[in-house]
């Protein structure tokens, strides 16, 4: 499976990846043979028509799509977090009705995990008022797995509908990189959903949570490594294009040392991002966030040394690494600030 990813990838997402980035175009025909090889079911049990693979080979996977584009391994990482959410917590009648659907593509899922929504019963429903953060690919889909906070402090996932009264999807904001994600906000006033879109895993509506993190997480973390790989990828094929001083670039022991060291960042990203798809798999979410904190920022320093290895041809839309440079900031963000601070705790047992 992930090779014919790599094939669909080279074919198909690497030839049309700088135009559609370029205009901020929703990559739908991609989404759609993706659909068709199986990738948006994934990470769903077989019975409900998914592929059912281990987290290690969906690592792997994203890691494929990143390499060609980020955009396309958004819209995946967010309806497959969505999608594993509702296989792992969702009732029975949940997993009935919106895995077969969320595999054939005909429902995308988002994934709104950041702060600011709270939560509160009344009788037998809860209702739901605030605002997300922005949700990757949040024009398109009809479900989202919304994380919201109690009185009390305590955390819960709600499964939400493009329908649901009471909510508002907002206008979707342009950014640096990872163009066509649209990402957008979602506005709460006080909707109202039954008792049953309450998330809870086996070990309870906290573990249901931590381990929907684990794999946004995860995603994040894969993406982070296809990306450098594409950008290590660019630099040492235009390293050894490029001469000066009457021989290839990649001679100079400079650029060597450049490349080593970012060859030994994406390596160990690599590594650990494969164990903590090992570990959340086992039920285990800390190592996912260690994963995503590193690769981020192994993403990040390995896209601006690439740009470096070009020099000023690096700065121009020739060479698409400073695609791949723009789109590095969005994957640090994502786990900045609380999210480290609540790694932290986790590390401490607190």
């Amino acid at each position: 499976m992930v090779l014919a990813v790599r094939q669909f990838v080279e074919k198909e997402v690497v030839p049309v990846a700088a135009e559609h980035e370029q205009a901020g175009r929703y990559p739908a025909h991609l989404v759609r043979v993706l659909s068709d090889l199986g990738i948006l079911g994934a990470v769903v049990p077989p019975p409900y028509g998914g592929l059912g693979l281990d987290l290690e080979t969906y690592a792997m996977i994203v890691e494929e799509l990143a390499r060609g584009w980020t955009t396309v391994a958004g819209v995946v990482t967010a309806h497959a977090t969505a999608a594993w959410t509702v296989a792992r917590s969702g009732t029975s009648e949940q997993r009935q009705t919106l895995l077969p659907a969320m595999t054939r593509g005909e429902i995308l899922g988002a994934a709104a995990l950041g702060e600011g929504v709270t939560v509160r019963r009344d009788r037998t429903d809860f209702v739901l008022a605030g605002t997300t953060g922005l949700v990757d690919n949040a024009p398109r889909a009809q479900l989202f797995v919304t994380l919201g906070r109690a009185d009390d402090g305590r955390r819960a996932l709600v499964l939400l509908t493009r329908g649901t009264p009471s909510l508002a999807l907002g206008t979707p904001e342009p950014t640096l990189g990872s163009r066509g994600l649209d990402p957008a906000r979602l506005w709460l006033d006080g909707a109202r959903v039954p008792g049953a879109a309450v998330l809870e895993s086996e070990d309870g509506g906290e573990a249901a949570v931590a381990a929907a993190l684990g794999m946004a997480r995860l995603g994040l973390a894969a993406t982070a490594v296809g990306l450098a790989q594409a950008a290590f990828e660019a630099a040492l094929r235009y390293s050894q294009q490029r001469s000066a001083f009457g021989k290839p670039i990649c001679q100079h022991q400079a650029i060597q040392l450049k490349l080593a060291d970012m060859a030994t960042a994406i390596t160990a990203a690599r590594l650990l991002t494969y164990h903590a798809a090992g570990r959340l798999q086992a039920g285990d979410d800390v190592p996912a966030g260690l994963a995503g904190l590193y690769a981020a920022e192994v993403a990040y320093e390995v896209t601006l040394e690439a740009m470096r290895v070009h020099g000023g041809y690096g700065y121009t839309t020739e060479f698409p690494v400073e695609r791949y440079y723009r789109d590095a900031p969005r994957l640090m963000l994502a786990l900045a600030g609380a999210e480290r601070a609540e790694l932290a705790r986790r590390l401490l047992g607190s």
